[in-house]
């Protein structure tokens, strides 16, 4: 609990950085080598300017409330929240901006490409906002099952991940969405560089897409235990 990895070669070998708090950190983001944010269960959100060594905890309105965080810098980001709120801060979280998306669904992730705001929710639901998340509607549905993860590599076209692992694809901004894969391995997150993805599901299972999430091939078949 209160630790998060640390890698100084690519990944070959990690390192134990205690955030000095109890709590289980799930959502780790960096902007360099100095300045990053962790959130965690309850809804703690600690902030460092020193790669780790010091963290600072940043007090924010919806306390255990929040579930993911999106930032662009150092100073300006988002948090999702379970009672369908979010919030935004400009000033590296000292003051929040609260904005109500008028929906009652959890909001477990959130992205940003021009101005295009996107969110993942329970229920299948998926919301947009078209002025940088000032305000935001449902735009459809993606299955009826919760929304673990969204992206989109442009305002048209995105993936989301339900929790039995399907992914389903865009090519209209969110107004329709079609299943290309199905396999149920529990998913919990994916990740792109270009059109090459990765998707994490439980137990160690890794699939991989080299097509932007057209066609996805199982890398690693493992049977982890948690």
């Amino acid at each position: 609990s209160g630790l998060v990895l640390k890698s100084t070669n690519t990944g070959e070998t990690w390192q134990n950085v205690s955030i000095g708090s109890p709590n289980a950190m799930w959502n780790v983001q960096f902007f360099d080598e100095a300045n990053g944010y962790v959130l965690g269960l309850g809804g703690k959100l600690f902030k460092t300017s020193n790669g780790g060594v010091n963290w600072t905890q940043i007090n924010i309105p919806l306390g255990g409330d929040c579930f993911s965080m999106t930032f662009f810098g150092p100073q300006s980001g988002y948090l999702s929240a379970f009672s369908g709120k979010i919030l935004k801060t400009i000033n590296g979280g000292v003051n929040w901006t609260e904005y109500n998306t008028g929906r009652s669904a959890a909001i477990l992730k959130l992205t940003f490409t021009a101005g295009i705001g996107y969110g993942a929710c329970s229920g299948g639901e998926v919301i947009k906002s078209t002025n940088d998340g000032q305000s935001w509607f449902l735009v459809s549905t993606a299955g009826s099952n919760v929304l673990r993860d969204i992206t989109f590599s442009d305002a048209q076209t995105g993936l989301v991940l339900d929790e039995n692992g399907k992914i389903y694809r865009t090519t209209n901004g969110g107004v329709n969405w079609t299943p290309v894969y199905t396999q149920n391995i529990k998913g919990t997150a994916f990740t792109f560089s270009g059109s090459t993805g990765y998707q994490v599901g439980w137990g160690g299972r890794i699939n991989k897409t080299t097509n932007s999430g057209m066609n996805w091939n199982a890398i690693v078949n493992a049977n982890l235990q948690d």
